[in-house]
């Protein structure tokens, strides 16, 4: 049976590991990246849709910040599932 407990612990690892040094893109680190297109954009906010695979705003999004918030919204399931949980569930709490 799918659990809630578990859910905190499971969106605070995720934050934390997405904003890591584990998340190493190409020649520099996700927040090196993201740090480059803030101050050549000037928005300070990137929104990330991880139950739809969606990130905006599209100017922050260049091609090894888009390939990291993939590569994270795909591992998020495999999350959810290994702490006793469903993505069914997550999805019917919204």
């Amino acid at each position: 049976m799918a659990r809630h407990k578990p859910l905190k612990s499971v969106s605070h690892n995720f934050g934390h590991s997405f904003i890591s040094l584990m998340n190493y893109l190409n020649d520099d680190y996700f927040l090196g990246h993201l740090l480059k297109q803030v101050r050549i954009t000037k928005l300070t906010r990137l929104e990330v849709d991880i139950l739809n695979n969606k990130a905006k705003p599209e100017e922050l999004l260049t091609k090894p910040i888009h390939d990291s918030v993939g590569y994270w919204n795909e591992w998020f399931p495999a999350l959810v599932e290994s702490s006793g949980s469903t993505m069914e569930f997550v999805k019917k709490q919204l």
